[in-house]
């Protein structure tokens, strides 16, 4: 659903911008800018509370609010190219297949159950879809990380025979961000770590050329790379990486890869529901 208004001058000019804001967080979640008549409009795919803040130049800021927005789909549903729950299956909102192998199971997560592996991995066979490429690209997923130690999988593609394209998204034993590849080495270690205990909403894009990551909704470390980041090479895998060592120790919940677009430009609340599975009705 979309939350929209008129914002007017006395002089009856439209306000320069109007800031949405999470009422409760007082955490900015987007920007609309007024047409010729002051009339706006803001796409909210997730239910919640949320103020608004009119700015004009040479005026006071005016704020209303809360408003409760009733939230239906995701705005950037046309790029999303895999979202998986984990409630209990495998099931794949974009219509993807993934398949289970080695032993894993489904537990308490953030909304409902997630996944959590014992060694075990899921997957889906190569597709150029999941070719993130040299640009914008969004990673997220809902994290509890249960071990301390050693290198954890989250995301790899490929097999580990130096096959040109591989990748993999893992968490070193330090709890830092580590993305690299068979072919090119290291792309990015994380000077910042990661909650060793309870969960927290996980994210990680690149906007322009920087990659950045995000934790709890917040931009906790940013580095320039153009690296290709291509998830397809002899097909996708969660939990594992690609030489079938490195289980991920922790349970993941709510995974959604966006390509094309990075979802948040700053600081941000993390969502409070489960990721809707279609656009904005």
């Amino acid at each position: 659903m979309a939350i929209s208004g008129n914002a007017t001058t006395a002089e009856g000019l439209p306000a320069d911008f109007v800031r949405i804001f999470s009422w409760p967080t007082s955490e900015l979640v987007g920007v609309a800018v007024p047409d010729e008549s002051g009339d706006w409009s803001h796409v909210l795919p997730l239910s919640g509370e949320y103020g608004l803040t009119y700015i004009a130049a040479g005026c006071q800021p005016i704020t209303h609010g809360p408003y409760f927005v009733e939230g239906t789909g995701d705005p950037h549903w046309g790029n999303v190219v895999a979202l998986l729950h984990f409630d209990g299956d495998l099931t794949d909102e974009t219509g993807r297949v993934w398949t289970g192998s080695g032993a894993f199971s489904y537990v308490s997560g953030q909304f409902g159950l997630g996944f959590k592996s014992s060694g075990g991995q899921v997957s889906t066979p190569a597709s150029p879809d999941l070719d993130l490429s040299t640009g914008d690209f969004t990673i997220e997923c809902f994290i509890n990380l249960t071990g301390t130690s050693g290198l954890r999988a989250l995301l790899s593609s490929g097999v580990q025979n130096w096959a040109t394209g591989n990748i993999y998204i893992l968490v070193d034993g330090s709890n830092r961000l580590e993305i690299g590849s068979f072919v090119d080495g290291l792309i990015w270690l994380s000077s910042a770590t990661l909650p060793s205990s309870g969960a927290f909403h996980f994210c990680l894009e690149r906007l322009a050329g920087a990659l950045r990551l995000f934790v709890d909704g917040v931009l906790v470390d940013s580095e320039l790379s153009g690296a290709a980041i291509n998830l397809s090479t002899n097909g996708t895998r969660i939990g594992v990486n690609s030489n079938n060592v490195n289980p991920f120790s922790g349970v993941i919940d709510e995974l959604r890869i966006t390509k094309g677009v990075a979802r948040y430009t700053e600081d941000f609340t993390s969502p409070t529901l489960p990721f809707p599975g279609s656009g904005p009705a």
